[in-house]
């Protein structure tokens, strides 16, 4: 199975209230986040 440094995620309405904090997680997990 892939490290989680090598997972990327891709996370569509960034910018919203729920999403933000989804993606603040993804990235104190070590992931590597696009936001659109």
């Amino acid at each position: 199975m892939a490290s989680k440094n090598s997972i990327k995620v891709l996370v569509t309405g960034a910018s919203g209230f729920v999403a933000t904090h989804c993606v603040q997680q993804l990235l104190v997990g070590g992931y590597t986040v696009r936001g659109t």
